[in-house]
């Protein structure tokens, strides 16, 4: 698939992009060689090829060395009462702090 004037034309105007006619020419002759490198790269045959790296086995293991994210100690009624009470605002169990951010 190559690219002529008015695809580049087009492309400029869609990105509102502002070219001469000059750099168009070159647009043309540049984003041509690209396509054709890309087209060479899509050509390889990599099917019996087995991927040296995968990210998701990467997750994985790493996952697999994570804790769960389970909180070891709960706070008693006594100790949220006490905690509510020494706080200097406190409503619909959050904490109310001053505004610091205009």
């Amino acid at each position: 698939m190559a690219l002529n004037k008015i695809d580049i034309n087009n492309i400029a105007t869609i990105s509102r992009i502002e070219i001469t006619k000059e750099e168009i020419g070159i647009f043309e002759k540049e984003l041509n060689k690209v396509i054709k490198i890309i087209e060479k790269v899509q050509d390889i045959k990599i099917d019996d090829i087995e991927p040296l790296v995968s990210p998701i086995s990467i997750i994985d293991t790493f996952n697999k060395h994570l804790r769960e994210d389970i909180n070891p100690q709960t706070c008693s009624q006594e100790f949220m009462e006490t905690i509510i009470h020494n706080s200097p605002e406190f409503e619909n169990n959050l904490f109310i702090v001053p505004k610091i951010i205009e």
